[in-house]
């Protein structure tokens, strides 16, 4: 009999997504996001709050000040973009209910079975954790007593 692997569930960071997403081992390489389009779109936002705090920053103002000037120093003309131009006439579809149904965004993660992982599909144990696994790192160092070896230690050389 095959054990299955003891999957991960946590919640998207992303807090206007917040799915549940349950990941496998194999797969789990820190992952907070559900999937790569909310990693994408974090990363938007978190650029564009650094860039406002940046902004309201007085050297962020100086700077933007000092681009400015060297912007108009050519004597060009800095004004607003034109209107844009009106929206073409649309045309409505026969049967809206049928267009409208087929439009609607499909959910991935409802259409899985449960205790599957969300990134590859793979079958995952019904006991999930919450929390990451150990490091490899740190388990390799206190096994070869790295931890607690000391410079002069049984290694021939003096302090």
């Amino acid at each position: 009999m095959d054990t299955e692997p003891v999957g991960r569930f946590f919640i998207c960071a992303r807090m206007e997504c917040r799915a549940r997403v349950l990941i496998c081992p194999p797969c789990d390489r820190g992952h907070i996001y559900c999937s790569d389009e909310c990693s994408d779109l974090a990363r938007v936002r978190s650029l564009r709050e650094a860039g406002r705090r940046y902004q309201n920053s007085r050297r962020g103002r100086h700077n933007h000040a000092e681009r400015q000037r060297r912007y108009r120093a050519p004597k060009q003309i800095v004004t607003h973009h034109g209107s844009p131009p009106p929206p073409v006439d649309a045309l409505l579809a026969l049967n809206p209910a049928s267009t409208s149904a087929a439009m609607l965004p499909v959910c991935t993660a409802s259409n899985t079975p449960a205790w599957h992982c969300n990134f590859c599909g793979c079958r995952c144990s019904e006991f999930v954790r919450s929390g990451f696994l150990r490091g490899r790192l740190a388990t390799n160092r206190a096994r070869h007593g790295a931890c607690t070896r000391r410079r002069g230690d049984d290694d021939g050389h003096s302090p």
